[in-house]
């Protein structure tokens, strides 16, 4: 940890107002995780990808419609769920006429975030399903490295590790769980699936707020669905210090204490994308 410490460092230079911006690239974060990036050859789409995306909150809502609207992968379409009474759902519809195949519901504030995914399902019409959360980062060829896994595994969910975290207040980024990439494995992160839709015939979210995702694979794994965890790039998970901005309750400290440094930057786009 020490060198790599020290070798981002001698990277880095002091800009103005004391924001540090590395110097180095993504060839740089290759070579510090130990990954050699594959040929990209199939961008064709194999089936519809229906993305679904629950949120309670106003702030993320362009986030939402920059990581539908970003994916290179042209055959999807974007199910917004909102989950709080007092976010206005007119001026939502009314953005999303902007971007084509939205379509954008609201449920009551006490409907559960494991129901609000199932009835977004239900309204999705793709041949894959696509978890995003509001508030993450979902590069441009995300879904593309997603959907064409499915071509090299035979599996039936397919998710993410390994994976890129960044933390706004402190301008960290670093990887957790680094080398579980490219296998099987009996769990994925939340926030990371896609899904074929066969899998929904058998297993449904619980109706619960919190936990919602785990519960979901290890009923996936208890019925005989393998979960694949692919790389980690194209796609950075946020953790802000603020709590209430997150479902699960878990510490920046704690966050942290379970990532490799990679970089101090508030531009992380270019160190992840691919």
């Amino acid at each position: 940890m020490r060198h790599i410490i020290s070798y981002l460092f001698k990277s880095s230079t002091i800009m103005e107002g004391g924001a540090m911006i590395e110097k180095m690239d993504i060839n740089d974060i290759f070579k510090i995780i130990g990954y050699t990036p594959p040929d990209r050859t199939n961008l064709n789409s194999t089936g519809l990808v229906s993305i679904i995306t629950s949120t309670n909150k106003t702030e993320y809502s362009k986030n939402i419609f920059m990581n539908y609207n970003q994916q290179n992968y042209q055959d999807k379409e974007l199910i917004i769920i909102l989950n709080n009474n007092n976010l206005d759902i007119q001026k939502w519809q009314d953005y999303s006429k902007s971007f084509q195949n939205v379509q954008v519901f609201q449920l009551d504030e006490s409907t559960t975030l494991g129901s609000c995914l199932n009835f977004a399902i239900e309204k999705s019409k793709g041949d894959y399903i696509a978890k995003f959360d509001d508030d993450d980062y979902y590069g441009p060829n995300y879904l593309i490295d997603q959907i064409n896994c499915f071509s090299d595994v035979n599996t039936q969910i397919i998710g993410r590790v390994e994976r890129f975290m960044h933390f706004p207040e402190s301008k960290i980024l670093g990887i957790a769980n680094i080398g579980v990439r490219n296998c099987f494995h009996n769990w994925i992160i939340g926030p990371s699936p896609v899904i074929k839709r066969d899998v929904f015939n058998k297993v449904k979210f619980n109706d619960i707020n919190r936990g919602e995702d785990q519960t979901f694979f290890r009923k996936c794994l208890k019925v005989g669905f393998k979960l694949y965890t692919g790389n980690p790039f194209n796609y950075v998970q946020i953790r802000h210090r603020d709590l209430n901005k997150h479902t699960m309750k878990v510490s920046v400290e704690l966050s942290q204490k379970a990532c490799k440094i990679i970089a101090i930057t508030d531009n992380f786009k270019p160190l992840v994308t691919m």
